[in-house]
């Protein structure tokens, strides 16, 4: 139905949203790391939400609407040391303050990432869950009106600072990263918003060195369980490449391919 689409679309938007991005202490690359909260902004956990309230005018409004607008700020500090659950700390925000329905999820999202934040485990599902939620807008072709602020500048070389991150933990982040990735590559086909060419220089894909190359030999290696003269040198403890990780890749390249620039590059 067109209106459960719609309102699945809203709720994967609130998803991918960006957290401020590289510039403002939220890189991608960060937020996988086992980093201790106070290595990021204090904006990390807490809650900082506005929306448009309307109120009664009282007895001058009437014979005109008998409504007004004002802004109202939710402001709380410190959600990650708060002894309840997101569940817990909504309901009481929504006793308090009367936020419009349609804001509703939005705010719960703030919260949801606000508690979370400082613990490690619930920071990496939020991040594998954005990344998915990006991708699923991108290939269902819904991004005409936010695709500025979710597709900011930095996010392509963020998405590849994840994939050069070590530790057999990120394998599943890995994969989402690299099916963003695959996913902003079908973006050239809008020629308001051009991505290929910025995608084959952040990978490094037009040089036996990049990175992509470099990942997709060691993948390979991996595969087909290395070669006495392997392509570049390995240490000891070579990740493993899970099945989902190397699917992603070679979905990565065979949709690379697909455009005559990414086959060029490769092909170089």
């Amino acid at each position: 139905a067109p209106d459960k689409r719609a309102l699945l679309l809203t709720r994967l938007s609130h998803l991918a949203a960006s957290w401020g991005g590289k510039d403002n202490g939220f890189g991608l690359s960060v937020c996988c790391s086992d980093e201790p909260i106070g290595a990021f902004p204090p904006s990390a956990t807490t809650l900082h939400f506005e929306f448009y309230a309307e109120v009664d005018k009282g007895e001058e409004g009437k014979g005109k609407k008998g409504q007004a607008s004002s802004v109202t700020v939710i402001h709380v500090e410190g959600l990650d040391k708060m002894e309840k659950t997101p569940a817990k700390i909504m309901e009481d925000l929504l006793e308090q303050f009367s936020v419009p329905e349609e804001k509703q999820m939005l705010l719960f999202t703030y919260v949801r990432l606000a508690h979370g934040f400082s613990d490690y485990k619930t920071r990496l599902k939020s991040v594998q869950a954005r990344l998915q939620a990006l991708s699923v807008l991108i290939y269902s072709n819904q991004l005409t009106d936010s695709i500025q602020s979710l597709l900011y500048s930095g996010l392509l070389e963020e998405l590849v600072d994840v994939l050069e991150m070590k530790g057999d933990h990120l394998m599943d982040i890995k994969a989402a990263a690299l099916k963003s990735l695959t996913s902003i590559i079908h973006l050239d086909r809008n020629p308001n918003f051009p991505k290929l060419n910025t995608i084959i220089d952040v990978t490094g894909a037009a040089s036996y060195h990049g990175f992509l190359p470099v990942m997709v030999r060691n993948c390979i290696s991996s595969l087909t369980g290395g070669s006495s003269t392997p392509p570049l040198p390995l240490p000891p403890t070579s990740q493993p490449f899970p099945q989902p990780l190397a699917t992603a890749l070679f979905s990565f390249l065979y949709h690379l391919a697909s455009y005559e620039a990414g086959g060029e590059a490769l092909v170089s």
